[in-house]
Protein backbone atom coordinates (compact mmCIF):
# COMPACT_ATOMS: atom_id res chain seq x y z
CA UNK A 1 0.00 0.00 0.00
CA UNK A 2 1.40 3.57 -1.09
CA UNK A 3 0.70 6.15 1.57
CA UNK A 4 3.68 8.46 1.81
CA UNK A 5 3.04 10.97 -1.43
CA UNK A 6 6.35 12.52 -0.71
CA UNK A 7 8.39 9.03 -0.82
CA UNK A 8 6.35 8.49 -4.28
CA UNK A 9 7.23 11.66 -5.57
CA UNK A 10 10.82 10.38 -4.50
CA UNK A 11 11.05 7.57 -6.59
CA UNK A 12 8.99 8.89 -9.46
CA UNK A 13 11.44 11.08 -9.84
CA UNK A 14 14.42 8.89 -9.45
CA UNK A 15 12.61 6.10 -12.61
CA UNK A 16 13.14 9.95 -14.87
CA UNK A 17 9.52 10.48 -14.49
CA UNK A 18 8.23 14.18 -14.76
CA UNK A 19 6.47 14.71 -11.30
CA UNK A 20 3.87 17.73 -10.84
CA UNK A 21 1.68 18.28 -7.71
CA UNK A 22 -1.76 18.44 -8.31
CA UNK A 23 -3.73 19.39 -11.29
CA UNK A 24 -5.86 17.08 -13.06
CA UNK A 25 -5.16 13.59 -15.22
CA UNK A 26 -6.91 13.27 -18.32
CA UNK A 27 -9.38 10.49 -18.10
CA UNK A 28 -11.18 8.67 -21.14
CA UNK A 29 -12.96 12.22 -21.92
CA UNK A 30 -13.06 13.89 -18.08
CA UNK A 31 -10.60 15.09 -15.89
CA UNK A 32 -9.94 13.82 -12.05
CA UNK A 33 -8.29 16.26 -9.90
CA UNK A 34 -5.42 14.37 -8.34
CA UNK A 35 -2.59 14.76 -5.08
CA UNK A 36 0.48 13.91 -7.81
CA UNK A 37 0.80 13.03 -11.36
CA UNK A 38 3.84 11.82 -13.19
CA UNK A 39 4.57 11.83 -16.85
CA UNK A 40 7.11 9.12 -18.33
CA UNK A 41 9.29 9.99 -21.89
CA UNK A 42 7.15 7.38 -23.63
CA UNK A 43 4.04 9.16 -22.76
CA UNK A 44 2.60 7.27 -19.99
CA UNK A 45 0.58 9.46 -17.48
CA UNK A 46 -0.18 8.09 -13.69
CA UNK A 47 -1.43 9.81 -11.07
CA UNK A 48 -2.40 9.51 -7.12
CA UNK A 49 -5.18 10.70 -4.77
CA UNK A 50 -5.63 10.28 -1.34
CA UNK A 51 -8.18 7.70 -1.09
CA UNK A 52 -10.64 7.39 2.23
CA UNK A 53 -8.24 5.17 4.14
CA UNK A 54 -5.24 7.69 3.80
CA UNK A 55 -3.57 5.14 1.40
CA UNK A 56 -2.34 6.83 -2.60
CA UNK A 57 -5.23 5.66 -4.71
CA UNK A 58 -3.94 5.26 -8.31
CA UNK A 59 -5.84 6.81 -11.06
CA UNK A 60 -4.42 5.80 -14.93
CA UNK A 61 -6.08 6.46 -18.47
CA UNK A 62 -5.99 2.46 -18.99
CA UNK A 63 -6.24 2.80 -23.08
CA UNK A 64 -3.40 5.18 -23.16
CA UNK A 65 -1.08 3.36 -20.48
CA UNK A 66 -1.67 -0.06 -22.27
CA UNK A 67 -0.03 0.71 -25.08
CA UNK A 68 3.03 -1.52 -25.92
CA UNK A 69 2.67 -2.74 -22.33
CA UNK A 70 4.21 0.65 -20.77
CA UNK A 71 1.54 1.38 -18.36
CA UNK A 72 2.09 -2.01 -16.39
CA UNK A 73 6.09 -1.54 -16.75
CA UNK A 74 5.96 1.44 -14.85
CA UNK A 75 3.41 1.00 -12.37
CA UNK A 76 5.81 -2.81 -11.50
CA UNK A 77 8.89 0.02 -11.55
CA UNK A 78 6.72 2.42 -9.39
CA UNK A 79 5.85 -0.26 -6.91
CA UNK A 80 9.89 -1.64 -6.90
CA UNK A 81 11.07 2.00 -6.02
CA UNK A 82 8.53 2.70 -3.66
CA UNK A 83 8.71 -0.36 -2.14
CA UNK A 84 12.93 -0.04 -1.73
CA UNK A 85 12.98 3.53 -0.50
CA UNK A 86 10.40 2.65 2.12
CA UNK A 87 12.67 -0.16 3.40
CA UNK A 88 15.45 2.02 3.53
CA UNK A 89 13.39 4.81 5.48
CA UNK A 90 12.51 2.21 8.05
CA UNK A 91 15.95 0.93 8.69
CA UNK A 92 17.24 4.38 8.86
CA UNK A 93 15.04 4.59 12.05
CA UNK A 94 16.70 1.48 13.83
CA UNK A 95 19.52 2.20 16.21
CA UNK A 96 22.92 2.83 14.33
CA UNK A 97 21.71 2.51 11.49
CA UNK A 98 23.83 4.95 9.00
CA UNK A 99 21.03 4.88 5.95
CA UNK A 100 21.86 7.45 2.71
CA UNK A 101 18.59 8.08 0.74
CA UNK A 102 19.75 9.24 -2.57
CA UNK A 103 18.31 9.07 -6.19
Amino acid sequence: MLADAHLLAASLEALGAEVRWGGALSLVGHEEPCLLQARFDDGVQLGWRRADDGSLELMVDLQRAALGGAGQRHLTEVGRAYAAREALQQAATLPGARVQLGR
